[in-house]
């Protein structure tokens, strides 16, 4: 009988199965930042089709900026007016003295730069949704035309040492999201998918955490 009992107890803790325990992750930057002092986000090349009045350069600068300086622990620098870029997407990246002539004004700076391209369209057609019906209550699939507004980010992302010259880490990143009003603002677009990016972004640099899900066997 003493044997039953102890078994009875045992019983529904062996039935509660595992225990689910959310971790935090560190996941080190892709690139060693003790070899710099400081960042610097410089301008970036842009190319825009359909968005209005809106300065992709600025507001992309601005962005990545204010997120590093929000939470990277090296000096993020705002020097105020930035040199120019000066040259094509396909070579001026490449150009090792050119950047090292960038990076002679800002000692011990990783450069940010790159190439973004931002596009909005108008786009129509037929899609299909479920309604139920008033009749026999099943939900029946309806075509109806509707509009909305499309919207692609494109970002070519260099991190380039001021001292030598070359790229250190080179990524690129398209995203694209669908809304839809129609006269959805592209600003609000480009900020939903900059915050897409930005993990991304910011991993190159700054060690970060994740959560991730483990079970422990009781």
């Amino acid at each position: 009988m003493r044997a039953l009992a102890v078994l009875l107890a045992c019983a529904p803790l062996a039935l509660a199965g595992p225990i689910e325990v959310a971790i935090q992750v560190p996941l080190t930057p892709r690139i060693d930042m003790s070899a710099y002092d400081s960042v610097l986000v410089m301008n970036f090349l842009t190319d825009t089709t359909n968005i209005g009045n809106f300065n992709l350069n600025e507001e992309t600068v601005k962005f990545f900026r204010n997120e590093l300086k929000a939470r990277a622990t090296t000096k993020v620098l705002d020097p105020g007016e930035i040199p120019a870029i000066e040259g094509a997407p396909g070579t001026i990246f490449a150009d090792t003295s050119y950047w090292q002539h960038v990076g002679g004004l800002y000692p011990g700076a990783l450069l940010v730069t790159g190439h973004v391209k931002l596009k909005a369209e108008q786009r129509s057609g037929f899609i299909t949704e479920e309604v139920v019906s008033p009749t026999t209550g099943i939900p029946v699939p309806v075509q109806r035309f509707k509009d909305s507004k499309y919207v692609i980010l494109s970002l070519s992302m260099y991190f380039i040492s001021g001292a030598s010259g070359k790229v250190v880490h080179q990524e690129d990143i398209q995203e694209e999201m669908t809304y839809d009003n129609p006269d959805e603002s592209v600003l609000y677009g480009y900020y939903d998918l900059m915050d897409r990016i930005l993990p991304r972004f910011l991993g190159t640099i700054i060690s970060q955490k994740y959560k991730e899900i483990r079970y422990l066997l009781e």
